[in-house]
């Protein structure tokens, strides 16, 4: 992560407190919202999100906030998890540097 991400940016996560203790950067709570542009209206800290292969109240969709992230969205990293033999994503590290999308 410290690669990816310096020491001075924040990064969302639906599970901030813990992020925060593993990954050993700042993080702040997963805005949750029912559409994109009210979405944006609450994402104004990180332009960095963890995002997750399971599903935390309230957030109700694996990978949340992924439909919301747009065009500009790219994925720095991919984490994995062995089950069954067969290699499925745990989680993914995007970085969205202008969400101008949104209108």
């Amino acid at each position: 992560m410290g690669s990816r991400i310096s020491a001075e940016e924040c990064i969302y996560h639906i599970k901030s407190v813990a992020f925060m203790l593993y990954a050993d950067r700042r993080a702040y709570a997963t805005p949750h919202a029912r559409g994109e542009s009210e979405f944006w209206e609450k994402a104004t800290l990180c332009r960095d999100f963890y995002l997750g292969a399971f599903v935390y109240p309230p957030y109700r969709e694996p990978f949340y906030p992924r439909r919301f992230l747009g065009p500009g969205a790219r994925v720095l990293s991919i984490d994995y998890v062995q089950e069954g033999g067969r290699q499925r994503p745990l989680g993914m590290l995007v970085r969205v540097d202008d969400p101008s999308h949104i209108k």
